[in-house]
This record gives C-alpha cells, structure tokens and sequence, in this order.
C-alpha cells in the first residue's frame, strides 16, 4: 500500500487494486464511489517525530493554515526532528505561527525520545491497539491524534476512525443517513476490515465532493 516518492523525503500512501477490489466487492455503494474518483494518494511521514509534529501543529487549525506553519517550521529548522526542535529558540517557534501549548507539546515528547523514555522503534512491533496506547500517553495526543498517526506515519492499514468528522461524514452522504451511532460506524468499520484505512481515503475524498 505504501509507495515511496523519490522527489521528496516524505511517501505517499497509495491504494492497490487488491484492496480496491475487496472494498468494492464487501460493499458495492462504496465500490461504485471508488470508480467515479480513481486513484488516490495521500503524504505519510515515516519518521516518528516529524510525524508527530505535523499531527500536532495541524490540530484545529485549517488546512491552509497547517500549510503556512508548516512551510515557516521547515524553512527555519531544515527537518523536523527532536533535536532540531529543542536547537530553536522558542520565540522563534512561536513565530512560525505555532500555539505555546502546542509547543510544549513538541518540547516534551522531543525529551522523551531522547532520553529513552519514549522508544520510537519499538512501536513498530506493536499492535495497532498498544501503540495507541502509548501514543495517547504523550501530552497533546487524543485518540484521533494517535489514530491518524497510525495512519499516516505507521502505514497501519485497518484504521476507520469515529472521531474523525470527514470519516462520518463521507459514511452518511455515501449512504444518505443525516448522522450515524456508533454501533451504525462499528458495522461498517467490520465491513471494511482489514482495509479501514483504504476506506478512509475515499470516505475523506467524497466528504469533501460533497
């Protein structure tokens, strides 16, 4: 599922026909939205704390917004790792347009990694449910937080996740329902396993069509 972009240090996720086929196969009505929008890539950031910031920063803030930051945090620390992090003076981290607590944030989980606390390899043997776990454990990190870092930085490949709006709502415009329960989502969420995350992508891309 994971395909490297060779023009950048980042990858792009990528879905295969295998799981496109399954998808459609388990559940025509997404099947069909899949044929009308084609392929679809999403950024996946493979290094844990790079990752992390991004998934940070981006919290409650546009996506435009999580642009400029971004594009601001970058120019001024080159890449994005602990070190680089705790190397920058705060002020000028607050000035790349990043919010005090999120800062803090950053600062603390950069501690971690380095003093052992946090073991970023390990997590990579670990189940989807354990990693979340200590995911969550880290200041700034709800489960959405943790389940899109599974997503996007770990490549898990079953991650639907209920915090997620656009998810719900890709789910109730596919299927024309004005909200969904949890028990609703969780039948679903079965239904596409082990292709949650697959599923995920388009239900984000008809979300935003729609």
């Amino acid at each position: 599922m994971i395909q490297k972009n060779i023009e950048t240090n980042k990858k792009m996720i990528s879905c295969s026909q295998s799981e496109l086929f399954y998808l459609s196969e388990k559940d025509p009505i997404l099947g069909e939205a899949i044929r009308k929008i084609g392929a679809i890539e999403r950024t996946f950031y493979p290094d844990f704390y790079e990752g992390f910031a991004n998934a940070i920063i981006g919290q409650q803030i546009s996506t435009k917004a999580m642009e400029t930051v971004w594009s601001r945090l970058t120019e001024v620390c080159k890449i994005i790792t602990p070190q680089s992090i705790l190397d920058t003076d705060y002020d000028v981290l607050k000035a790349c347009g990043i919010s005090g607590r999120k800062i803090d944030y950053l600062i603390q989980c950069a501690r971690k990694i380095q003093d052992g606390t946090l073991q970023v390899e390990e997590l990579n043997q670990k189940s989807d449910d354990e990693v979340e776990k200590i995911l969550t454990s880290l200041s700034g990190v709800g489960k959405w937080t943790a389940e899109m870092l599974l997503i996007f930085t770990f490549g898990r490949s079953n991650i639907l996740s209920f915090g997620d709006f656009g998810i719900r709502k890709g789910i109730c415009n596919l299927y024309g329902l004005d909200e969904i329960s949890l028990e609703t989502f969780t039948e679903f969420k079965s239904t596409y396993s082990p292709y949650g995350t697959v599923a995920s992508f388009y239900l984000w891309e008809i979300a935003r069509r729609t």
